[in-house]
């Protein structure tokens, strides 16, 4: 069985509490058993506080593990537009190490390996993965629901398996902002983000989680992106957590509550999830669904069965 837990209130650090207390048991099992635990926020643009994970999400996160945890604790992320620390500091993730015994690692400047996958034709190429989530035998994705303008969904894995990468930008190098907008019918108005993936990149998303151990997915959804995300969404309140050590699962139970299919999304289609499999434990998300808007693009990039 697969155990999912979700939350709604209108208390941020009371719902990933909840959220996690509920699993306590599948969390701590991976937990004392692995040696190398890293959280992966999201935390890659400096001025984009609706696609950040939240201070108050990160502390909540690193108080609940911090005592089942044998060795120190890794807080890893690479910004896209600034230093990765100032951009941390930014957000408060500094001030949390004065509590939690953790060390910071930025993955702009972190050993890598070589790796496999597509580029923006769709030919196999050499790219570069992160050794230190590489690595890891248990990672934790935080981050928030983000609506997206290629994927259409961005949650915990997207967050680990895109991050994981040294230089996402190479993968759409050679790419025009007008030859993106086609392929994607992406807004008049759409400015080129500097972390735009290929067509390709949801067979790519899935040779990265193979290659991940991400051992638990907590999303943050007390604020979540809609409409033409993940850098140019709207704010809608919807105030719920998710948590389970299922990734596939509880990206799948993030995208229900906000009235998305998981099946529209190219990247959930390709990993393995036995649905008839998954108990979803705490408040009654059916009854909490929120209807968001979709990015405005959404018919050319949903994932069509």
């Amino acid at each position: 069985m697969i155990k999912i837990s979700y939350i709604k209130s209108d208390d941020r650090r009371h719902n990933i509490e909840r959220s996690l207390a509920l699993i306590k048991t599948e969390i701590t099992k991976g937990l004392k058993e692995a040696k190398r635990v890293v959280i992966k926020p999201n935390c890659s643009r400096l001025n984009s506080a609706l696609a950040v994970t939240h201070t108050d999400t990160l502390d909540a996160v690193l108080n609940f593990i911090t005592p089942f945890v044998k060795h120190q604790i890794i807080v890893a992320e690479g910004t896209l537009n600034n230093d990765t620390l100032e951009t941390m500091k930014s957000y408060g993730y500094l001030k949390l190490q004065s509590r939690y015994d953790f060390a910071i690692v930025d993955l702009n400047q972190d050993d890598k390996e070589t790796i496999e996958l597509l580029d923006a034709d769709g030919r196999p190429a050499q790219f570069h993965i992160a050794k230190t989530l590489l690595d890891s035998d248990y990672i934790i994705s935080v981050s928030p629901p983000k609506t997206d303008n290629i994927f259409v969904f961005s949650g915990a894995i997207k967050n680990a398996t895109i991050g994981s990468l040294v230089k996402p930008t190479d993968l759409f190098s050679g790419l025009s902002a007008s030859k993106l907008g086609k392929m994607f019918s992406l807004p008049q108005n759409f400015a080129l983000p500097i972390n735009i993936p290929s067509p390709f990149w949801h067979k790519n998303i899935e040779t990265l989680y193979n290659k991940l151990n991400i051992g638990l997915a907590v999303i943050d959804g007390f604020e979540s992106m809609q409409g033409n995300g993940p850098h140019h969404g709207d704010s809608v309140a919807s105030h719920f957590a998710v948590a389970g050590t299922n990734p596939v699962a509880a990206d799948g139970v993030a995208c229900n509550c906000l009235d998305i299919n998981m099946s529209d999304i190219g990247y959930l289609s390709l990993l393995p999830l036995d649905k008839d499999n998954v108990f979803i434990v705490g408040d009654d998300w059916i009854k909490n669904i929120i209807t968001i808007k979709k990015p405005s693009n959404f018919e050319n990039i949903r994932h069509k069965n």
